[in-house]
């Protein structure tokens, strides 16, 4: 009896040994973490991999790879499996990876897919830093802002289509006086007047300009030789036509025309045509008269012309003008750029042909060329 109790003592603190040893394995077991190392690789973290297996089995059956490793380092790694019997929880912390460089493959090649890439393709290297590339933006900012705060003021290109446009920003930006203060940059192809006004050039034809000069000094100044008609001609007028036509004579006389006025006569029978303008190609009449009178119910005591007068006027204008292919001096361009500033209307010649129009703000090509 004292022997069976001394075995079971015995056997129970064998036991109890046992329990403890296993105790103690399993806390060993629960925390296994591998440490992989690459002094090599600044970019490779490191991970820790805690096994939790209550079950205190052992751990060197179960496989598991650590391709993590291999997807940071961005080389093949030839590392051996770590066997494991079961594996319940990985879990993936900071990456501090401790491995040995010499099982990395550094030599592994980078194959790009050209099947889609064009035959010629051209490579260039840039080296740059962060400094620079925040300089450029820098840059780039600075520019963009200077450009804003610069007026654009023409928009209109040389174009036949555009000119209505032309003219309207040109009468809107440029006033008479405007013209004296410009600065003669040249002539171009012996057919153009090249001129700056601030940060503005503009290009003006010589042979319109002129013309245009002209043509104006012609309609303001020229009073048409007359012819005397042998027979006076019986004008019928409305009521209101003759009295526009004696308010204003000296409209008609400067035109070549005159007239005899009978008070006593009835209405539309008042006024009798006596002289009519005289001029080698050209012929004038009562329709002419009634051109004036129509052109002179809007515009009393204006100067105006018939359009058989105007054409007369431009085709003088023309003649007298400065023509394309003419060397010009300074003198010479200094000279039509002023007469512009004393036209009435300087933006295009008696025939629609443009006298000047805006070719570029230096400041914005400058801008535009940074």
């Amino acid at each position: 009896m004292c022997a069976d109790t001394s075995d079971t003592i015995a056997n129970i603190d064998k036991e109890g040994k046992n329990d403890e040893q296993k105790q103690e394995g399993i806390k060993n077991d629960k925390k296994k973490s591998t440490y992989i190392e690459n002094a090599k690789s600044e970019n490779i973290e490191s991970t820790e991999h805690f096994v939790d297996n209550s079950n205190g089995e052992n751990m060197d059956n179960n496989t598991f790879c650590l391709k993590t490793v291999a997807e940071k380092s961005g080389s093949e790694v030839d590392i051996d499996s770590i066997h494991k019997s079961e594996v319940k929880n990985v879990f993936v912390k900071d990456i501090k990876t401790y491995c040995d460089f010499s099982k990395i493959n550094t030599n592994a090649s980078i194959e790009i897919d050209t099947s889609t890439a064009p035959k010629e393709r051209k490579f260039a290297l840039v080296e740059t830093n962060i400094e620079q590339i925040k300089q450029r933006l820098s840059n780039l900012r600075f520019r963009r802002s200077e450009k804003q705060k610069i007026k654009t003021r023409f928009y209109a290109t040389i174009d036949p289509i555009k000119n209505q446009q032309a003219e309207v920003e040109l009468s809107r930006e440029i006033s008479k006086d405007m013209f004296s203060r410009m600065s003669i940059i040249g002539q171009f192809n012996l057919g153009f007047i090249i001129t700056k006004l601030d940060a503005d050039l503009f290009i003006v034809d010589q042979h319109a300009t002129d013309e245009k000069y002209n043509f104006e000094t012609l309609q303001n100044t020229t009073k048409i030789t007359s012819q005397k008609l042998v027979v006076p001609q019986q004008l019928e007028l409305t009521a209101v036509n003759e009295i526009v036509l004696m308010e204003n004579i000296n409209v008609f006389q400067m035109n070549g025309f005159d007239f005899q006025f009978q008070q006593d006569a009835e209405p539309t029978k008042k006024v009798k045509l006596t002289m009519i303008p005289m001029s080698n190609n050209w012929s004038f009449g009562k329709e002419d008269v009634d051109e004036l009178l129509f052109m002179l119910q809007d515009a009393p005591n204006t100067l105006c012309r018939p359009s058989r007068v105007r054409s007369m006027f431009a085709s003088r204008a023309c003649r007298k003008s400065v023509m394309i292919g003419k060397v010009l001096n300074f003198g010479d361009m200094r000279k039509l750029i002023d007469h512009m500033g004393d036209i009435e209307q300087p933006w295009n010649c008696p025939h629609g042909r443009p006298t000047m129009r805006h070719l570029v703000n230096l400041t914005l090509l400058n801008v535009n060329a940074e």
